[in-house]
């Protein structure tokens, strides 16, 4: 009798949709370019020659480029760069004219910009050999999954199941045998808040400051997230959702309630002087603080002038515990899961001296997170 071989052929179902506000999809099937080398075109002096150029033409490292086009199988397809269809940022003719280099048409989960929430959302892409590893056997090389971010932490649910086919085929007729067979089970789609217009507009405001950047905002009455945007200067980090940073006075929100809670009152008067010395360390105002707001005033003018020194005055009033029981009540006290990664904020319940009136003005050992900050005043 003809001797049969057994064989399993996988198949991997659609991935779920990213979606947004209103139901708006994020991340889908879009049109992209891959383009690189083409071993089987050439010889290995035109694949030289061609990955040398393509990589100028990138800004890639050259030397690394050509050696990985080397070191790569003689049919091999080495790719240099994804390009989305209609990127005005890249020549695809151009890039494909080097020689022995081709632009391949492909489609590829993306989000509607390459800046869009990038931090947040995270990418989609090839799983790498720790994703195959940590499955346990749900993803397979070849498989797409979610390199960083949400589509990461939720890849179980948007990847689904994957198909197989259990097969025994005859070596000498080809004749094949279905033995067992289960369809593949297409991803769930993940409802986030983000609202695409204000996104976009968030991502675009920021793309051209330099130093570390977040914009955040919230909408008050549900705690939507609408936009969560980090600027390029965070260099891949989410600063909007877990950058630590001091709060400064945006933190005298927090300070103003925990002083309301010990019994003052919007009318309580405080003193606002040009310096305050505690433990021997001198705090001053903001520099060209008006003159003209000096002096006793009511502590709603001392909030809406941001008066460090009439703050610092009233440290005794609020305690390093009343400082932290207030910004809890202002939204930094979640201690469910939030559903993404992030940090809100941070104040200590031990300081003392100069380090409590630190607090008093968030600086010190005060934490916030642009997020954190956002969840204060939308709390208010």
């Amino acid at each position: 009798s003809d001797v049969e071989v057994l064989g399993v052929e996988r198949a991997v179902g659609q991935r779920g949709e990213v979606l947004g506000a209103g139901g708006v999809t994020l991340i889908v099937d879009r049109p992209v370019y891959r383009i690189g080398i083409d071993k089987t075109l050439g010889d290995q002096a035109a694949q030289q020659e061609g990955a040398r150029g393509l990589a100028t033409a990138l800004g890639m490292d050259p030397d690394a480029f050509a050696a990985r086009v080397e070191a790569a199988g003689p049919k091999a397809f080495v790719e240099a760069i994804v390009v989305r269809e209609n990127d005005p940022g890249y020549d695809v003719a151009a890039l494909a004219g080097f020689p022995t280099a081709r632009a391949l048409r492909d489609t590829i989960p993306l989000a509607p910009t390459r800046a869009f929430a990038r931090q947040v959302l995270g990418v989609v892409g090839p799983a790498t050999a720790e994703i195959i590893d940590e499955s346990d056997g749900a993803v397979a090389a070849g498989d797409l999954a979610g390199l960083s971010g949400l589509v990461r932490q939720y890849d179980a649910r948007l990847r689904g199941t994957p198909g197989l086919v259990v097969a025994a085929t005859a070596e000498g007729t080809g004749a094949r045998r279905e033995l067992f067979s289960a369809e593949p089970v297409a991803g769930r789609a993940l409802h986030t808040t983000l609202d695409v217009g204000l996104q976009t507009e968030a991502d675009s405001l920021l793309a051209g400051v330099g130093p570390a950047s977040a914009i955040v905002a919230l909408r008050p009455s549900t705690g939507d997230v609408l936009a969560v945007s980090s600027g390029p200067g965070g260099e891949g980090l989410s600063t909007a959702t877990l950058g630590q940073y001091a709060p400064g006075s945006t933190f005298k929100v927090v300070s103003s309630l925990a002083l309301l809670r010990s019994g003052a009152t919007a009318d309580t008067q405080v003193p606002c002087t040009p310096t305050i010395t505690v433990d021997g360390r001198e705090f001053t105002n903001f520099p060209g603080y008006p003159s003209g707001a000096l002096g006793t005033v009511p502590l709603r003018a001392a909030f809406a002038n941001s008066c460090n020194t009439a703050f610092i005055s009233q440290r005794d009033a609020a305690s390093a515990q009343a400082l932290v029981d207030a910004a809890g009540s202002l939204g930094w006290g979640a201690t469910g899961d939030l559903g993404f990664a992030a940090f809100l904020g941070s104040v200590p319940s031990d300081s003392t001296g100069t380090d409590h009136a630190a607090s008093m003005i968030g600086q010190g050992r005060v934490l916030a997170s642009p997020l954190g900050m956002a969840t204060v005043a939308a709390s208010v």
